[in-house]
Protein backbone atom coordinates (compact mmCIF):
# COMPACT_ATOMS: atom_id res chain seq x y z
CA UNK A 1 0.00 0.00 0.00
CA UNK A 2 2.82 2.58 1.05
CA UNK A 3 4.39 1.86 -2.56
CA UNK A 4 1.21 2.30 -4.50
CA UNK A 5 0.55 5.54 -2.55
CA UNK A 6 4.38 6.86 -3.48
CA UNK A 7 3.94 6.29 -7.15
CA UNK A 8 0.97 7.89 -7.14
CA UNK A 9 2.43 10.99 -5.12
CA UNK A 10 5.42 10.71 -7.72
CA UNK A 11 2.67 10.63 -10.61
CA UNK A 12 0.79 13.73 -9.25
CA UNK A 13 4.41 15.88 -8.51
CA UNK A 14 5.73 15.12 -12.13
CA UNK A 15 2.21 15.92 -13.75
CA UNK A 16 1.91 18.94 -12.08
CA UNK A 17 5.09 20.43 -13.02
CA UNK A 18 4.87 19.36 -16.69
CA UNK A 19 1.32 21.09 -16.70
CA UNK A 20 2.54 24.27 -15.17
CA UNK A 21 1.15 27.22 -17.24
CA UNK A 22 3.68 28.68 -20.24
CA UNK A 23 2.85 31.70 -21.74
CA UNK A 24 4.62 31.32 -25.38
CA UNK A 25 6.84 34.52 -25.27
CA UNK A 26 7.79 33.97 -28.83
CA UNK A 27 8.57 36.85 -31.15
CA UNK A 28 10.12 40.19 -31.67
CA UNK A 29 9.97 42.98 -29.10
CA UNK A 30 10.91 46.96 -28.91
CA UNK A 31 11.00 48.76 -25.53
CA UNK A 32 9.11 50.78 -24.90
CA UNK A 33 11.28 53.87 -22.75
CA UNK A 34 7.85 56.19 -21.57
CA UNK A 35 6.45 52.95 -19.85
CA UNK A 36 9.96 51.84 -18.15
CA UNK A 37 11.59 52.74 -14.87
CA UNK A 38 14.52 52.44 -12.77
CA UNK A 39 15.03 52.44 -9.06
CA UNK A 40 18.30 51.92 -7.32
CA UNK A 41 18.29 51.60 -3.44
CA UNK A 42 21.55 52.15 -1.52
CA UNK A 43 21.57 49.53 1.59
CA UNK A 44 21.76 50.62 5.17
CA UNK A 45 20.49 53.83 4.90
CA UNK A 46 17.82 53.17 7.84
CA UNK A 47 20.72 51.94 10.06
CA UNK A 48 22.60 55.51 9.57
CA UNK A 49 22.86 57.01 13.14
CA UNK A 50 24.35 60.44 13.97
CA UNK A 51 24.87 60.45 17.64
CA UNK A 52 25.81 64.42 18.30
CA UNK A 53 27.80 67.22 16.15
CA UNK A 54 27.33 68.16 13.01
CA UNK A 55 27.58 66.06 9.71
CA UNK A 56 29.85 67.09 7.51
CA UNK A 57 31.46 65.26 4.81
CA UNK A 58 34.59 64.85 3.78
CA UNK A 59 36.62 63.58 0.63
CA UNK A 60 35.88 59.59 2.08
CA UNK A 61 32.42 60.60 1.55
CA UNK A 62 30.48 57.83 -0.46
CA UNK A 63 29.82 58.81 -3.48
CA UNK A 64 26.32 58.38 -5.28
CA UNK A 65 25.29 54.84 -6.03
CA UNK A 66 26.75 53.99 -9.80
CA UNK A 67 24.21 52.57 -12.17
CA UNK A 68 25.94 48.83 -11.95
CA UNK A 69 24.71 47.72 -15.68
CA UNK A 70 24.55 49.95 -18.80
CA UNK A 71 21.11 49.98 -18.78
CA UNK A 72 20.31 53.78 -18.24
CA UNK A 73 22.27 54.20 -21.19
CA UNK A 74 21.23 51.39 -23.57
CA UNK A 75 19.02 52.68 -26.50
CA UNK A 76 16.21 51.14 -29.02
CA UNK A 77 16.45 47.65 -27.08
CA UNK A 78 15.00 45.28 -28.88
CA UNK A 79 14.43 40.97 -27.91
CA UNK A 80 14.20 38.55 -30.65
CA UNK A 81 12.50 35.79 -28.21
CA UNK A 82 12.36 32.25 -29.74
CA UNK A 83 10.44 29.31 -27.63
CA UNK A 84 10.26 25.60 -27.87
CA UNK A 85 9.41 23.39 -25.26
CA UNK A 86 11.88 22.82 -23.54
CA UNK A 87 14.17 26.41 -23.94
CA UNK A 88 14.01 29.84 -24.75
CA UNK A 89 16.20 31.86 -26.98
CA UNK A 90 16.58 35.70 -25.95
CA UNK A 91 18.78 37.72 -27.93
CA UNK A 92 18.75 41.17 -26.95
CA UNK A 93 20.07 43.98 -30.01
CA UNK A 94 20.66 47.76 -28.34
CA UNK A 95 22.54 50.75 -28.73
CA UNK A 96 25.06 51.37 -26.41
CA UNK A 97 27.01 54.86 -26.18
CA UNK A 98 26.81 54.71 -29.97
CA UNK A 99 27.52 51.23 -31.08
CA UNK A 100 25.29 48.30 -31.94
CA UNK A 101 25.24 45.80 -29.29
CA UNK A 102 23.93 41.66 -29.35
CA UNK A 103 23.88 39.56 -26.68
CA UNK A 104 22.25 36.32 -27.36
CA UNK A 105 21.34 34.10 -24.04
CA UNK A 106 19.58 30.50 -23.70
CA UNK A 107 17.96 29.23 -20.98
CA UNK A 108 16.60 25.61 -20.21
CA UNK A 109 13.31 24.80 -18.59
CA UNK A 110 14.34 21.73 -16.93
CA UNK A 111 15.90 23.36 -13.96
CA UNK A 112 19.75 23.12 -14.97
CA UNK A 113 22.31 25.52 -14.96
CA UNK A 114 22.49 27.66 -17.71
CA UNK A 115 25.59 30.09 -18.46
CA UNK A 116 25.09 32.97 -20.47
CA UNK A 117 26.74 36.33 -21.27
CA UNK A 118 24.95 38.72 -19.04
CA UNK A 119 22.18 40.57 -20.76
CA UNK A 120 24.21 43.75 -20.58
CA UNK A 121 26.71 42.44 -22.39
CA UNK A 122 29.16 42.60 -19.16
CA UNK A 123 30.31 39.76 -17.74
CA UNK A 124 28.87 35.97 -17.45
CA UNK A 125 25.31 34.79 -16.08
CA UNK A 126 24.69 31.30 -14.68
CA UNK A 127 21.27 30.59 -13.76
CA UNK A 128 18.22 28.50 -13.52
CA UNK A 129 14.76 29.07 -15.21
CA UNK A 130 11.16 28.23 -13.89
CA UNK A 131 7.85 29.02 -14.56
CA UNK A 132 5.58 30.00 -12.22
CA UNK A 133 1.89 31.37 -13.22
CA UNK A 134 2.68 31.89 -15.94
CA UNK A 135 5.79 33.79 -15.67
CA UNK A 136 8.97 33.09 -16.94
CA UNK A 137 11.98 33.52 -13.88
CA UNK A 138 15.15 33.56 -14.49
CA UNK A 139 17.59 33.71 -11.49
CA UNK A 140 21.16 33.65 -10.87
CA UNK A 141 24.31 35.37 -10.30
CA UNK A 142 26.46 37.85 -12.97
CA UNK A 143 29.92 37.82 -12.81
CA UNK A 144 32.35 40.70 -13.37
CA UNK A 145 36.30 40.73 -13.89
CA UNK A 146 37.58 44.05 -14.30
CA UNK A 147 41.78 43.70 -14.39
CA UNK A 148 42.20 42.32 -10.98
CA UNK A 149 38.99 43.16 -9.35
CA UNK A 150 35.91 41.05 -9.38
CA UNK A 151 32.08 41.69 -8.64
CA UNK A 152 29.14 39.34 -8.23
CA UNK A 153 25.26 40.30 -8.65
CA UNK A 154 22.11 38.48 -7.18
CA UNK A 155 19.58 39.27 -10.57
CA UNK A 156 15.96 37.51 -11.07
CA UNK A 157 14.65 38.13 -14.19
CA UNK A 158 10.61 37.83 -14.49
CA UNK A 159 9.25 37.87 -17.99
CA UNK A 160 5.16 38.42 -18.27
CA UNK A 161 2.92 38.87 -20.91
CA UNK A 162 -0.13 40.92 -21.14
CA UNK A 163 -3.19 38.95 -21.77
CA UNK A 164 -3.75 40.56 -25.21
CA UNK A 165 -0.23 39.99 -25.57
CA UNK A 166 0.43 43.36 -26.69
CA UNK A 167 2.90 43.84 -23.77
CA UNK A 168 5.96 42.06 -22.92
CA UNK A 169 7.00 43.14 -19.31
CA UNK A 170 10.59 42.58 -17.83
CA UNK A 171 11.45 43.19 -14.42
CA UNK A 172 14.63 42.95 -13.30
CA UNK A 173 16.38 42.88 -9.41
CA UNK A 174 19.77 43.13 -9.49
CA UNK A 175 21.53 43.13 -5.92
CA UNK A 176 25.14 44.41 -6.10
CA UNK A 177 27.58 45.67 -3.46
CA UNK A 178 26.57 48.94 -3.77
CA UNK A 179 22.60 48.47 -3.05
CA UNK A 180 19.95 47.20 -5.40
CA UNK A 181 18.44 48.02 -8.73
CA UNK A 182 15.39 47.75 -9.75
CA UNK A 183 14.32 48.04 -13.62
CA UNK A 184 10.63 47.22 -15.09
CA UNK A 185 11.26 47.42 -19.00
CA UNK A 186 7.91 47.41 -21.47
CA UNK A 187 7.95 45.81 -24.63
CA UNK A 188 5.11 46.04 -27.32
CA UNK A 189 5.41 43.72 -30.62
CA UNK A 190 7.79 45.46 -32.92
CA UNK A 191 6.11 46.61 -36.50
CA UNK A 192 8.44 45.61 -38.96
CA UNK A 193 9.76 42.10 -37.19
Amino acid sequence: MKIAVWVLSAALATAASAGEKRSDLGGTWVLVPEKSEMEQVRPGLRNLRVTGGPVTTTGSAPEPLPDPSPAGLITDLRLEITQAEDRIRVVRRFTLEGRMGLVTQEFTFDGGRCLNVASDGRGEFASRSEWKKGKLLNSGTQTIADGPVREEHNVREEFSLSRNRKTLTVKTLIATPRGLVKLKQVFAPDPQP
